[in-house]
Formats: structure tokens, C-alpha cells, sequence
């Protein structure tokens, strides 16, 4: 949201920039005040006609490689304020990611919590159940076929669930990411400094930057980061959220993602897949913008409240 603010206050001539206050006992706050002297050539004002098209694409790759000029345009979009992009393109290390977010995913099902969290608050079940909540995961931009969208069902009901988990089973759940991963000729992961929040929310600017660079150029972007949200659960968690063995594998997988993107001490933040693809078939739907900001005092023309 910060972000996109910077970006089309830059492109209107009404730039802003940002202050964090980042203190250990309170919430991070961010501070936007106006420049008084802004260039009118900005450098990122290209970004911003590109907030309102960006959106997720889980369709396959076409097979098609991206050009490295443009990788390297997208390290260097997302290089700001200690963050950094890593692009892996070799295909044996981009099998080795796709087996380990399709074990992250396959924990994630598994796990209660996760199953609830994904099936009873995220999954937008129809196009009027999206409309109505206007959030969450709309099935369509899954882009599941019929037997796909069958086994989803069968999956959403935490009873099977549960005895495919006493049974030791849950290895069909894996294809629900490494399928897809495997078709793509690029994947791209944020990392920062530390899991501090202010480093995490640049890390989160440097994420879209790339995203709308992607966008601008045609590419599609698919998130794929649970191994990473996941992992960090396991590492920071104290309560039984997770099982022992959950926790071994996930913080396994965290180590097996940290190799092969040769982080050393830096923390895994946002992994996506970049690839050439159709359009996707549905794109999920966001909140008005009233919703999301309060004025403290009337602002002409809006319906701010």
C-alpha cells in the first residue's frame, strides 16, 4: 500500500516520501510527508499505471525463457532499501524449489490450523461469494480443471483430512505447487536483512516494485511462499500450532531454500514464479478504497470517512 501511495503521488507531481518509526514495544508506524522540491523526472513514475492491472496468474509457463536483460531490470527494481532479488533459472535447482514449496503445502493441508486457515477463510468457493466478501482466494484464478476443483472439494472437508493424515498419506497435495513450478523458467525471491518489522515492510515495497516492473514487461507473477511463512512459523512459534515433525520438516525446508538461494545469514521474505503464460481466467477482486483509509477531517470530492 505504501508503495503504490510513493508511486502515484511521484506520477501526479504530488511526491511523497516515507519516515518509519519502528520501535520494539509499539506497532511499526509509517510517516508520509510531501517533497517540496521534486524533480518531474521521476525515475519510477513508469510503475505506476501498472498498480491497478497487477495481479496473480497461476497458469502454467508457455515454456518460453525470460531474457536475462530483464531479470537483471527486475533485481535491480526490487534492490532498495536493504532488500535483494535472487533469480534462479537452472532447471535442476528450480525442481529442487518445486519439491520443497510442494511439501510446504502439503504441511500447510495437513496441518488443523492450516486447513482451516486456507479452507474455512480464504478459499472464495464462487464468483458471487468473491463479490460478496470482495477478499480472499476466489477458486476461479486457482485455474483448477473439473478433477481438480473435485479433489479441492474432497480436500476442504478437515474429516478426510484427518484420516488421509492417520494413514500417513497427503503426498497428492504436493502437485498442488510443484506442478505448476516445474513448467516456470524463472523463480525470484525477496530476502532482507532481518525479520525486524521495518525490514520486512521494505522488503514488501521491493516485492511490488518488482511485481509492476513483471507486469509492465508482460510477465506473470505467481507467489509461491509458504516453504517461507511456514518456515518462519516454525522457527518463531511457541504454541502446539505445529507438530514436532511439522516443525523438523518445515525448518528443513526452510535450510534446503536458504542453500539453494545461497541467502547465508539473510531471511527469506517473498518467493514468486515468473514466467510467460495466457491470461489468467479470473483475478481476484479488491476493496474500495473507502474501506481502507480514515480522514480525520472531511476531504473535498471524496467519499472518504
Amino acid at each position: 500500500c505504501i508503495e503504490n501511495m510513493v508511486l502515484k503521488s511521484g506520477s501526479t507531481g504530488l511526491a511523497l516520501a516515507t519516515v518509519l518509526i519502528d520501535d520494539e514495544e509499539d506497532p511499526l508506524v509509517s510517516v508520509l510527508h510531501r517533497i517540496a522540491h521534486f524533480s518531474a523526472n521521476n525515475p519510477d513514475e513508469h510503475l505506476a499505471p501498472f498498480i491497478n492491472v497487477r495481479h496473480t496468474d497461476r497458469k502454467h509457463g508457455d515454456g518460453r525463457p525470460i531474457d536475462a536483460a530483464f531479470l537483471e531490470e527486475l533485481e535491480q527494481a526490487a534492490h532498495t532499501n536493504g532488500s535483494i532479488l535472487h533469480v534462479i533459472t537452472d532447471r535442476q535447482r528450480i525442481a529442487r524449489i518445486a519439491a520443497i514449496a510442494g511439501a510446504a503445502e502439503r504441511v500447510r493441508i495437513m496441518n488443523p490450523s492450516g486447513h482451516f486457515e486456507f479452507f474455512g477463510r480464504e478459499v472464495r468457493w464462487s464468483t458471487e461469494a468473491a463479490a460478496r466478501s470482495k477478499d480472499g482466494l476466489d477458486v476461479a484464478t486457482l485455474e483448477l480443471d473439473a478433477v481438480g476443483r473435485t479433489g479441492l472439494r474432497a480436500a476442504s472437508d478437515p474429516q478426510a483430512v484427518a484420516l488421509v493424515r492417520e494413514a500417513g498419506g497427503g503426498r497428492g497435495f504436493e502437485k498442488m505447487s510443484s506442478d505448476a513450478i516445474h513448467s516456470t523458467p524463472a523463480i525470484a525471491l525477496i530476502s532482507v536483512p532481518s525479520h525486524s518489522p521495518s525490514a520486512r515492510l521494505n522488503g514488501g515495497r521491493s516485492a511490488q516494485r518488482m511485481w509492476l516492473s513483471a507486469t509492465k514487461h508482460g510477465i506473470t507473477v505467481h507467489p509461491i511462499s509458504a516453504a517461507i511463512f511456514l518456515g518462519h512459523a516454525a522457527k518463531t512459534l511457541t504454541s502446539p500450532v505445529l507438530s514436532t515433525m511439522e516443525r523438523d520438516e518445515l525448518l528443513a525446508l526452510r535450510t534446503d531454500l536458504v542453500e539453494l538461494f545461497a541467502l547465508g545469514q539473510r531471511e527469506p521474505l517473498f518467493m514468486m514464479r515468473l514466467s510467460h503464460a495466457d491470461a489468467a481466467s479470473a483475478r481476484s477482486l479488491r476493496r474500495p478504497i473507502d474501506e481502507m483509509f480514515f480522514s480525520a477531517q472531511p476531504i473535498p470530492g471524496s467519499t472518504w470517512k
